[in-house]
């Protein structure tokens, strides 16, 4: 595969801005192969470490130009000022706007709209569950075991045994095989 001046640029105005311009580069490497492959899907085959290797040389081999380098990060340093501005912008609208509101009664809908919304997010995460064991539970339990795929060892995590205990004690009185 040769990599053009077109793929090494988006590969480095990826990097600048998922790293807010190097000012946070901490787990960049997923998301600059995820945003690659999703702006050039026929070059899925390439793995994230051949992505962030590419970048990599881009930076150290020059692959492009230091002006260019400068003039990419400028431009998303400019896009990312000018979003700030407009939320900014929104912010202030909405505070001058309101005027000397009772503040009691916003205090309780806003209690009553985050509980609303903590319960909606509960809902939607149990039904996700449930709808990944569903099927999960139909993958594997009409195949050979001898056939199936591995199923790889999980890592213990909190999540993990919330998960484990709510499908123990939940769905598996619903699905007996």
């Amino acid at each position: 595969m040769k990599w053009t001046d077109e793929y090494n640029e988006a590969i480095i105005r990826i990097y600048y801005k998922i790293t807010q311009c190097e000012k946070n580069k901490i787990a960049y490497r997923k998301l600059l192969h995820q945003e690659f492959i999703n702006q050039f899907p026929h070059l899925s085959h390439l793995t994230e470490q051949r992505i962030s290797d590419q970048r990599r040389l881009i930076l150290h081999k020059k692959y492009l130009s230091v002006d260019r380098l400068e003039l990419i990060k400028n431009d998303l340093q400019e896009q990312h000022n000018d979003i700030q501005a407009n939320d900014n912008s929104i912010l202030q609208i909405g505070i001058t706007d309101n005027e000397d509101p009772d503040t009691e009664s916003l205090d309780l809908n806003a209690e009553n709209h985050t509980t609303n919304e903590n319960e909606n997010l509960h809902r939607e995460k149990i039904i996700a569950i449930d709808e990944m064991f569903a099927k999960a539970l139909e993958y594997f339990a009409n195949t050979n075991p001898t056939e199936r795929q591995f199923i790889p060892k999980q890592r213990s995590s909190k999540k993990l045994s919330k998960i484990v205990a709510y499908t123990a004690k939940l769905n598996l009185k619903h699905f007996r095989i």
